[in-house]
């Protein structure tokens, strides 16, 4: 289900069932546009918890694994703070830039606290022909090798005439 946000950010959000109804937004910060910390804080009073935000934020910080801070690193950890939120990155880069050759980590994965004891991210090894790794966020709540469910069988509605034909099709001894 889509919500409707009012906001000045280039910004989506749905919610999806996963073990919870959990509110996903995407997020793009463009490099070189000025940010507001009030439209922040807009967009997080918008989106229903627990959510997670996923984007190309364009801030470096040594907090997500570059070298160094910028202005939009900066406001990135202190929006972080202010919000009491989780940042689910580490230091693995998820940018490419051509011209330069070297790699970056601008690309984000944050949750509300309640979700971050659930949540793994990975970050692709493959460009798929951009210039930003996939961000690949699992809840580990959902493991369908624990969700294995022995098969139930409706006893009283079998057909056990047919059964028992069938299973005497040859009485002949069977030796091995």
């Amino acid at each position: 289900m889509s919500l409707n946000l009012n906001t000045n950010l280039q910004a989506v959000a749905i919610r999806i069932q996963m073990q919870s109804l959990v509110t996903v937004c995407s997020l793009y910060l463009p490099p070189s546009e000025r940010i507001s910390q009030t439209d922040l804080n807009n967009l997080i009073s918008q989106l229903p918890s627990p959510f997670i935000i996923l984007g190309d934020l364009n801030g470096h910080s040594p907090f997500w694994g570059s070298t160094d801070s910028n202005s939009r690193g900066l406001q990135i950890e202190q929006f972080l703070a202010d919000h009491n939120l989780c940042l689910l990155n580490s230091d693995e880069k998820t940018h490419f830039h051509l011209p330069t050759r070297t790699f970056h980590s601008v690309d984000l994965a944050i949750s509300s606290p309640s979700l971050l004891p659930f949540l793994n991210l990975i970050v692709d090894n493959d460009l798929y022909k951009s210039d930003h790794f996939p961000l690949i966020v699992t809840d580990n709540r959902h493991n369908p090798a624990n969700s294995y469910r022995p098969p139930k069988y409706i006893l009283n509605a079998a057909n056990w005439e047919k059964f028992t034909s069938l299973s005497n099709i040859n009485s002949q001894p069977f030796f091995i």
